[in-house]
């Protein structure tokens, strides 16, 4: 199973359900970690650098 993955989205829309999605994983599945830009970056993070990191470090993405 994999350990961390990335969950990619863009528009409204699919930001709503890639949070959802995290959201549901996270409840269901304590193992994997998932990465979502509008949930897991904080302010004053280089956003660039981050999500290239979480993506080099990610074992599975879903694109929305």
């Amino acid at each position: 199973m994999a350990k961390s993955g990335f969950i990619s989205w863009s528009g409204d829309e699919s930001r709503t359900i890639a949070e959802n999605l995290k959201q549901l994983f996270d409840f269901v599945l304590a193992s994997p970690q998932l990465f979502v830009a509008s949930k897991d970056l904080k302010a004053g993070d280089v956003w660039f650098t981050e999500i290239a990191a979480q993506l080099d470090a990610s074992d599975v993405g879903v694109i929305i």
